[in-house]
């Protein structure tokens, strides 16, 4: 209503994005690579802090191999991604959910560097599902298999291991997350489908809590044997 709290902020993004899939027999191979580059103005008012132009380089990919055998009842997978990330805590610190990241860089980045994934691409049960939000500052590995008991019903399992990429961003600056062990079992037919999943996440030291700033350990709180996350 008041046109003297409009900012314009000229943001100007470049979304590159490649893909490609190839076969050969029971073999395929599908990659996929982006780069979101640009600039963003006038964000001053948002934090006084900041520079009055930040640049935007933001990187993802995921690679996937898969074969397949027994009559094709078996399918054996194997998945790499990589989301680039930014150096700053989540506000408040130890919270990972992507719904309380910063939606600027510290005092002075002039680097907006987050990458994030769409929601929807899951690749596992708990923590990029849940406890992040969505696949981002990560570069994972992910083995998983599938088998056909019966024409409706499928076995699935898969395990994936994640790696911060900038881990003074994580609750426990730690360069792993952890590794998280999920398995369904289904039963599809042309109009119904039913299924049970069952997850369990190992973390490890990306995801343990950050000291409390008055010296003590809360409830629940695993002291952690560095300082509490800061941005280097």
């Amino acid at each position: 209503a008041d046109g003297t709290l409009l900012v314009p902020r000229n943001w100007k993004t470049y979304t590159l994005d490649t893909w490609a899939h190839a076969g050969w027999g029971k073999l395929e191979l599908e990659a996929e690579a982006v780069a979101v580059l640009g600039s963003v103005k006038h964000v001053i008012d948002i934090d006084p802090e900041q520079a009055d132009e930040l640049s935007i380089r933001e990187f993802g990919g995921v690679l996937k191999l898969r074969h397949t055998s027994n009559e094709d009842k078996l399918r054996l997978n194997l998945e790499a991604g990589f989301a680039s990330g930014d150096q700053w805590d989540n506000t408040p610190a130890g919270r990972t959910h992507i719904s309380n990241a910063r939606p600027l860089p510290g005092e002075g980045d002039t680097t907006i560097n987050a990458f994030r994934f769409n929601p929807e691409y899951t690749i596992d049960l708990i923590l990029f599902r849940e406890l992040i939000g969505a696949v981002t500052n990560t570069t994972y590995i992910k083995p998983s298999m599938s088998y056909d008991l019966t024409p409706s019903i499928t076995f699935r399992a898969a395990s994936i291991v994640s790696f911060a990429n900038k881990s003074v961003a994580t609750p426990g600056n730690g360069s792993m997350y952890g590794a998280e062990f999920d398995g369904d079992i289904g039963y599809s037919s042309s109009a119904f489908f039913a299924g049970l999943s069952y997850g369990v996440l190992f973390p490890l030291g990306a995801l343990d809590h950050p000291a409390d700033p008055v010296g003590g350990t809360g409830p629940g709180v695993r002291p952690t044997s560095g300082s509490q996350s800061s941005a280097s």
